[in-house]
C-alpha cells in the first residue's frame, strides 16, 4: 500500500492546487527545451526510403512503448535538415496537433537514429527534471485540464510551443521523480494488461457472435437433423429439408433512396425530416440516430420513408461495411432512405426479414459481396442489385425461421452483456490508472514510504537471466523450439521447482500460461549480454528462434549456487521437457496449471475436470489444438516423470477471456 503524503502547500495553480512541502513549481521551459518542426519543407511520400532514419509520426507514440517497427525511413540529407530534433534516450515525445494532441511517450532506447514528423514537439528534460516522470505528469488530470484550457488553432485544435513552455511543472527532488517513475511504471503495467485482456475478450465475444448466426442460419439450431450437399461451395452442407435459391426468387423488388445536401447534423426531434447516413445498418442493428436533418427548403419525398420491418442493405461502404443488413425495428415516418442504401422488399410467404438479415452478416455471404464489389479503392466499394439478387441462400421453411431468429436472439444478447461488463470494466480500469497517474505526479501519494526494493528488483532481473538463459542453451538446438516452449519451461520452473524469485505474472493465453513482460525481459537481458540472438525467419508472427552467441554453460555455477536444492527439480524438468515439441509442452504446462490453480483453490480436481479446465475454462482455441484423449495420456505422462502439482507457486489469471 502506498502512503498519502502529509503537509501541503498551497500553488495559487488551477488544478494543481497543492503539493507537499519540499517540493517546488517551475516552468517547462525553464526545466526543458521544447522543440518542433513546423515543416519538412514539402516532404512526400515519395521521398521515403525502405532502410535509413527513423522518422516518427502520432501513431508511433500512442502504445505503451514507441513503435521503431512500422516507420516511415528517410534519407541523410533529410535527417541533417534539423538537428535540433534527432532524439536522444530520455526525451519526452508530445503530440502537438490535431485530433491525438498530447498523446505523450517518453524514449527509453534508441535503436537506430531517429527523428520526428512536425506534428510531434520533442521535450528534452533538464537536470532537475525525469523524462519518464514527466511523461506520466502529461497523462495526469491536471496537464490535461491545462491542454484542454490552453490549445489553439481554427478548426484543428494544435499546441503552440511559446504556451508549453509556460506550463507549470510540479517538481520534487529528482530521487523522488525517478522513484514516482518506478511505481507508476509497475503499476499501469499492471492495469494496462488487463486492459488488452478485456479488449481481447471482446474480441472473442465478436468472433462467437458470428460463429453462432452463420452457424444457426446455414445448419439450423437441431444437430440432429440430417443434412445434405447445397451444391454451393461456401455454404456446404444444410439441412435435408431447407431449399437452396437465389435471393431474387424471395424477392418483390428492390429500391434505393435519396441524397440531398443536408444539414451536418441530425434531426432534433422525431417531427423533423431527415436522411439515413450509410452508417445506420453497421454492425447488423439499426440505429436511426445516424442520419442527417433534411434543410427546411427541400420538400421530403414521403415514398421513401421507413417501415416496421424493412430490411435495408449498404450499397456503398469500405469492404468491411458494404453489404451490412439490419431490419428496421419501427415506423419512422419522417426518416428517409439515402442512395446508399438499398431495401428489399421479401415475400412474406416464403421468409422473414431478420432471418436474411443474419445470413447476409455471416463470413461467407459478406465475403462473396466482397467479391463482386468494385471501386478503385478501400475506402468506397460499391454493389449492383444484382449482387443482392443472385446471392445463393439456404432458406428453411417459412414457419421454422421465427425460432431460429429468437434462438440468435438469446445468444446474442447474453454475448453483449458480457461485451458491456467488458466494456464498463475497461471503462474502470482506465479511471484507476488515471488517478493513480494524477495523484503520483502531484505527491497525494508518497512512494517514498513504500520505498521501492531496488535488491528485489535485482534479484528478480538476475533470477529471469539465469533461468532464461539456462532454459534457452538447452533448448536452441531442438527442433520446433523457440519462444513459446521456453516460456512454458519458465513458467514450471516456478510453478513446479519453486523459483519464486522469477515473480511472474501469468495469464491464460492460447499458448498456454504466459507473462509477455518476463519472456521480452529475458530475452532483452540476454541479447545485451551478448549470449543470445532471437530471430524469426519467418517474419512478424511466425515462430522465434534462438542462436547462442555467449559460452554455454557459463550461469550454470550461479543457478547451483542460487537454487541449492531445487536445482535437481529444475534440470529434470529440463531434462524431462527438452526434447518434446511445443505443442506437446503447452499441453502439459496447460494442464499443470489448471491443477496447480484448483489445488491453489483448494479443491482437490479428477482428471476429468482438469481436462475439462483446459478445454473449456482456459482460451477458446484449446478446443481447436487438442483433444480430451491426447490429454488424459498427458496427465499419465506427467505423473510418471513426477510433474504433478502442489498447489504452491503463483495463480494463474483467466479475467474474463474465456466464453
Amino acid at each position: 500500500m502506498i502512503a498519502a503524503q502529509s503537509g501541503f502547500w498551497r500553488t495559487g495553480i488551477t488544478g494543481l492546487e497543492e503539493l507537499p512541502n519540499g517540493w517546488t513549481i517551475g516552468r517547462l521551459g525553464f526545466e526543458a527545451w521544447v522543440r518542433a518542426r513546423l515543416g519538412w519543407k514539402g516532404l512526400k511520400a515519395e521521398e521515403y526510403v525502405e532502410d535509413g532514419f527513423a522518422f516518427l509520426s502520432t501513431p508511433n507514440i500512442k502504445g505503451r512503448e514507441i513503435d521503431f517497427v512500422n516507420v516511415n525511413f528517410i534519407g541523410l540529407d533529410r535527417y541533417e535538415e534539423s538537428p535540433e530534433i534527432k532524439l536522444s534516450v530520455g526525451d519526452v515525445l508530445l503530440a502537438k496537433d490535431g485530433s491525438t494532441l498530447g498523446t505523450v511517450n517518453v524514449v527509453r532506447s534508441l535503436p537506430r537514429p531517429t527523428t520526428v514528423n512536425s506534428s510531434i514537439a520533442v521535450i528534452s528534460p533538464g537536470p532537475n527534471l525525469d523524462g519518464t516522470y514527466l511523461r506520466y505528469l502529461f497523462q495526469s488530470s491536471y496537464m490535461e485540464q491545462t491542454i484542454q484550457r490552453i490549445k489553439g488553432g481554427m478548426g484543428v485544435p494544435h499546441l503552440f510551443q511559446e504556451d508549453l513552455n509556460k506550463f507549470y511543472v510540479p517538481l520534487a527532488d529528482l530521487n523522488t521523480q525517478t522513484a514516482i517513475a518506478a511505481f507508476l511504471d509497475s503499476e499501469t503495467a499492471k492495469i494496462d494488461a488487463l486492459v488488452e485482456e478485456q479488449k481481447r475478450l471482446v474480441e472473442l465475444l465478436n468472433e462467437k457472435r458470428q460463429v453462432v448466426i452463420s452457424r444457426a442460419v446455414t445448419k439450423g439450431i437441431d444437430p440432429d437433423a440430417p443434412m445434405k450437399n447445397s451444391g454451393v461451395e461456401w455454404l456446404g452442407d444444410v439441412p435435408q429439408h431447407w431449399s437452396i435459391l437465389r435471393i431474387k426468387f424471395i424477392s418483390m423488388g428492390m429500391e434505393q433512396g435519396w441524397s440531398p445536401q443536408c444539414e451536418p447534423y441530425p434531426v432534433a426531434s422525431p417531427d423533423e425530416w431527415g436522411v439515413l447516413k450509410v452508417g445506420c445498418v453497421n454492425g447488423g442493428t439499426f440505429n436511426e440516430n445516424e442520419n442527417k436533418a433534411l434543410p427546411m427548403e427541400l420538400a421530403p419525398l414521403p415514398h421513401l420513408t421507413l417501415r416496421k420491418d424493412d430490411l435495408l442493405i449498404s450499397r456503398a461502404n469500405t469492404r468491411e461495411l458494404v453489404g451490412s443488413a439490419a431490419v428496421v425495428e419501427d415506423d419512422f415516418p419522417r426518416l428517409m432512405l439515402c442512395d446508399k442504401l438499398f431495401r428489399l422488399k421479401l415475400s412474406d410467404t416464403h421468409c422473414i426479414p431478420k432471418f436474411i438479415s443474419y445470413f447476409l452478416g455471416t463470413a461467407g455471404a459478406k465475403k462473396q459481396v466482397e467479391l463482386r464489389a468494385t471501386g478503385a479503392s478501400n475506402s468506397m466499394l460499391n454493389i449492383a442489385q444484382s449482387t443482392i439478387l443472385e446471392l445463393a441462400i439456404s432458406l428453411p421453411p417459412i414457419d421454422e425461421q421465427p425460432s431460429i431468429v429468437s434462438w440468435i436472439e438469446e445468444k446474442i444478447a447474453k454475448l453483449r452483456q458480457l461485451e458491456t461488463e467488458a466494456y464498463n470494466s475497461i471503462a474502470l480500469l482506465l479511471e484507476r490508472r488515471s488517478a493513480i497517474i494524477s495523484a503520483a505526479v502531484t505527491g497525494k501519494v508518497d512512494v517514498r514510504r513504500d520505498p521501492i526494493d531496488t535488491g528485489q528488483i535485482a534479484n528478480r532481473l538476475r533470477m529471469r537471466l539465469l533461468i532464461g538463459a539456462t532454459i534457452i542453451e538447452a533448448i536452441a538446438s531442438k527442433p520446433n523450439s523457440g519462444r513459446t516452449k521456453a516460456h512454458k519451461l519458465v513458467y514450471l520452473a516456478e510453478a513446479h521447482a519453486g523459483v519464486h524469485e522469477l515473480e511472474g505474472t501469468y495469464l491464460r493465453e492460447a499458448a498456454g500460461p504466459l507473462d509477455r513482460d518476463m519472456i521480452d525481459e529475458i530475452e532483452t537481458q540476454l541479447q545485451e549480454a551478448n549470449h543470445i540472438a532471437v530471430e524469426q525467419p519467418g517474419g512478424p508472427g511466425s515462430q522465434v528462434i534462438y542462436k547462442i552467441y555467449g559460452q554455454r554453460g557459463s550461469f550454470r555455477t550461479e543457478v547451483r549456487e542460487i537454487l541449492g536444492p531445487r536445482e535437481a527439480v529444475f534440470n529434470k524438468l529440463i531434462t524431462d521437457l527438452m526434447d518434446l515439441d511445443t505443442k506437446r509442452v503447452e499441453a502439459v504446462a496447460t494442464l499443470y496449471a489448471v491443477w496447480n490453480d484448483a489445488l491453489i483453490a483448494k479443491d482437490n480436481p479428477t482428471d476429468a475436470a482438469i481436462v475439462s479446465g483446459v478445454l473449456n475454462d482456459w482460451h477458446p482455441e484449446k478446443k481447436e489444438k487438442f483433444r480430451a484423449d491426447e490429454l488424459h495420456t498427458w496427465l499419465g505422462w506427467m505423473r510418471r516423470h513426477g510433474l504433478v502439482p502442489r498447489g504452491n507457486g503463483v495463480k494463474t489469471s483467466t479475467g474474463r477471456l474465456f466464453v
